[in-house]
């Protein structure tokens, strides 16, 4: 933006009219991340339930979980997930853009424009310390919902580099409202405003952006439609009920006179405030710092059938929280600190194994999958991820026995009835593996019917290759 005002001969106005404006979207997004360590550091509860519970009474499920089942192939990507993760990260700069439209074509609006997105955003900021939500793809994690990939946040691993993806994503539990949402919206109201129908293809772009909102997992329906209810209760205040234009005179005057108070003592107070605020977000941010120093660290409670109720120790929290980042190493340490807890020891062995598993260490995942046996004897998932582990080393019978102690455990284990199916498949045992699957019909949620259609229709196959061979390979 400043290069275009250069090369339209424009800078010293660009300086008068942006600066102020500037310095404080840069706060703005430093608050997002000192915000965010506040609600660790002081046990502020975090969001699930409410949120999932309000998607359920408005449509009957959550359309980021029916959205992913219809298009998104898990492990595979198609053209579309890569458009709408740029979708996704075009939120950065596309309200700068409009902004710089209005600023010069249509002058009139710019202070008004200036300020109503500022307090868009620092309203939203706010609204993130006092209501602290998990976005979908969190609540996913945690098995509050069905299983939901980040599926723009992975894409972005592919393309962006990770220093990039770890200074935007600053704050993963904004959720309510959203700003992705926000913010393209008051561009399109002030568009309209400006230019009337000449406005319409961004009405396409907002449209293309809230789609991948909820696909991606990153944002619930209800943040989308609250984030509106923001931009519009922002332009009502700053565009309808204003008595009169501001006049470009009486504007030109006030950027003059904030600029002047800027150039002051003022705006070396201002620029020490953004100081302080790097240094607490990167203070804040440090994992060292949280570990040594805040005997709370991450010590907050997570909402689910009832406030009050703790998901587990934090420190399980924390290594999710940097397992999800990339940083393996962090992840390893915090789940490695839940051990000191005993009440969720066998939790912490448990995620240290799909830990090592994923890092191709099955030994060591082995071990700990053993150990969390031990310490909570019964949990049909440790019996489920020995099976999985047996049958990356092809030890087909031992992962048979640990499938069906799963099911034992657990006959809603869904993976594991497919497993079984799907092992007696490849041996060409049709008859056993079409009983595991037809077992596996009724326990399926409603919003899987995908699933059950994919299943049904394996099962025909299965029968029809029964029925060619006359016997059960």
């Amino acid at each position: 933006i400043i290069i275009l005002a250069a090369l339209l001969g424009r800078v010293k106005k660009f300086i008068v009219d942006w600066s102020g404006f500037i310095l404080l979207i840069i706060l703005f997004d430093y608050m997002r991340g000192i915000f965010f360590g506040i609600i660790l550091v002081y046990n502020f509860p975090i969001q699930f339930t409410p949120l999932i519970r309000f998607e359920k009474a408005l449509f009957f499920c959550i359309p980021s979980v029916n959205l992913q089942q219809l298009l998104h192939q898990p492990g595979g990507w198609q053209w579309y997930d890569t458009l709408m993760a740029l979708l996704h990260a075009s939120h950065f700069v596309v309200f700068l853009c409009t902004l710089f439209l209005i600023w010069l074509k249509k002058p009139e609006f710019f202070n008004r424009f200036k300020w109503a997105i500022l307090c868009l955003s620092y309203l939203g900021v706010i609204t993130y310390l006092l209501y602290p939500a998990a976005p979908p793809w969190m609540a996913s994690y945690f098995n509050l919902i069905p299983p939901l990939e980040r599926v723009l946040f992975l894409r972005y691993n592919v393309v962006i580099p990770d220093f990039l993806i770890k200074v935007f994503d600053t704050n993963p539990i904004a959720a309510m409202p959203s700003l992705h949402a926000a913010l393209p919206l008051l561009c399109f109201l002030v568009l309209w405003r400006a230019f009337r129908w000449y406005s319409m293809p961004f009405l396409l772009y907002l449209a293309m952006l809230t789609f991948a909102l909820i696909y991606g997992g990153e944002h619930y329906v209800v943040d989308i439609i609250a984030g509106f209810i923001y931009a519009w209760l922002i332009y009502l205040l700053f565009f309808k009920l204003s008595l009169k234009e501001v006049k470009p005179k009486s504007l030109l005057l006030f950027n003059r006179g904030l600029y002047s108070y800027l150039r002051g003592i003022h705006f070396g107070l201002f620029i020490s405030l953004i100081l302080l605020s790097v240094f607490l977000t990167v203070r804040l941010r440090h994992d060292n710092y949280y570990a040594n120093n805040c005997k709370k660290y991450l010590r907050f409670k997570l909402e689910l059938s009832q406030p009050g109720v703790p998901l587990g120790d934090n420190n399980i929290v924390k290594g999710y929280y940097f397992e999800k980042m990339g940083m393996e190493g962090k992840a390893l340490e915090g789940y490695k600190n839940a051990l000191k807890n005993p009440k969720f020891r066998g939790l912490a062995h448990y995620y240290i194994a799909l830990l090592y598993k994923r890092s191709g260490r099955l030994n060591l995942a082995k071990w700990h999958l053993d150990l969390a046996d031990k310490v909570t004897p019964g949990n049909s998932m440790i019996h489920l991820e020995k099976g999985n582990l047996y049958l990356q080393e092809d030890k087909v019978e031992l992962a048979l026995q640990e499938y069906k102690k799963a099911i034992d455990l657990d006959e809603r284990n869904i993976e594991a009835w497919l497993n079984i199916a799907a092992l007696y498949e490849k041996e060409n045992m049709y008859i056993k593996s079409a009983k595991y699957l037809k077992s596996c019909l009724p326990i399926l949620p409603e919003e899987c019917s995908q699933m059950k259609q994919e299943i049904l229709t394996r099962i025909n196959v299965y029968n029809n290759a029964i029925e060619y061979e006359g016997k059960d390979s």
